[in-house]
């Protein structure tokens, strides 16, 4: 006697499938007297009712939904138009009720894999960030993309940055009572990445030779897209030096010697550090910097770029040129440099 043949709802691989075609986002067109904006809005309603159908759906397509987190665009939808809840309103509620309890979402976060903490805006607050009130999200080290506002506290930005070595984007802008003490903790954090494709980094205080060794060379084969903002000590002179300036690398393995055996070592007599070699970035495609640019220093970058759409910022100016050059050995495939001029 045959045995029933399976039915194929019952088989995770099929529901999982199943699952990727259920539409947990949708479009937003939203109207003030001012403005219009058109966002994607959080509405697993489909996905949530899928997922009750019983234990091997639930077990199967829970991951779906917690694989997206942007607390930016999660709303809820009443009578009046659109209620929009940011992470504290997730987690803390109105009054102290919990729409989200912190047990479920600490017991979810091994999903994230796209996670972005925004900042609310207009508000201020002297407490901690509501993500930190949760509790520690140690089991959140499957992250890909990562995006962590400044009241987000630098220890617990660290922590979380450490456990996810496999971010492809990080987006981090600083607490501004970054102290002194917690800046080798950033990079110590951000020593750690080794795949990043999109890095954009704000109100950091800027360790020029960290900055190298410690983000840019580890990065320098995947990276396509690097931004730095409103950086304290940052001087386009000895920053340029880190993509352009000293010895060009030949190719990945030359470079990663020199690493290696350069990273520590003082050049020149009278104790003086020079830059060390340039990175060679293959894949970089947009390259934004806001330092004061002298002029000397604008000048020689765009000598050494080919072809790059130049955007530069100069009081409310915006300028567009194309300039092209004879050669570029350290950044091959660069499409647009955003300098901040004096």
């Amino acid at each position: 006697m045959r045995s029933p043949r399976p039915n194929p709802l019952d088989i995770p691989e099929i529901i999982a499938l199943v699952g990727q075609f259920i539409p947990v986002w949708r479009f937003s067109i939203g109207f003030d007297r001012s403005t219009s904006s058109i966002r994607n809005v959080f509405q697993p309603h489909d996905l949530l009712s899928a997922v009750l159908v019983n234990r091997t759906f639930h077990r199967t397509l829970t991951p779906l939904l917690w694989q997206v987190y942007d607390d930016s665009l999660v709303y809820d939808i009443d009578s009046n138009g659109y209620e929009e809840y940011y992470l504290d309103d997730l987690l803390l509620g109105d009054g102290g009720q919990p729409t989200i309890p912190s047990h479920v979402f600490l017991a979810n976060c091994h999903h994230f894999r796209i996670f972005h903490n925004h900042l609310r805006e207009f508000r201020i607050t002297r407490t901690p960030s509501p993500l930190q009130q949760v509790g520690s999200l140690e089991t959140c080290i499957h992250l890909r993309e990562l995006t962590l506002s400044w009241d987000v506290q630098d220890e617990f930005a660290c922590d979380l940055v450490s456990r996810n070595p496999m971010l492809r984007l990080l987006s981090w802008e600083c607490s501004r009572y970054n102290w002194p003490a917690m800046r080798q903790r950033n990079y110590e954090a951000l020593s750690v990445l080794h795949h990043l494709e999109s890095l954009h980094l704000d109100r950091w205080a800027i360790d020029h030779e960290k900055l190298c060794n410690a983000v840019l060379r580890r990065n320098a084969a995947s990276l396509k897209e690097l931004s730095f903002m409103r950086m304290l000590g940052f001087r386009s002179e000895e920053v340029w030096d880190s993509f352009i300036g000293g010895s060009q690398v030949k190719d990945q393995e030359e470079e990663e010697n020199n690493s290696q055996d350069g990273d520590r070592q003082r050049y020149g007599g009278n104790g003086a550090t020079a830059a060390p070699p340039s990175v060679l970035f293959s894949k970089l495609k947009t390259l934004r910097l806001e330092c004061q640019w002298g002029v000397l220093t604008i000048a020689s970058a765009l000598t050494q770029i080919e072809g790059v759409n130049v955007k530069g910022r100069h009081d409310d100016t915006d300028s567009n040129d194309t300039i092209t050059s004879s050669e570029n050995t350290a950044l091959p495939g660069l499409l647009r440099l955003c300098p901040t001029l004096e």
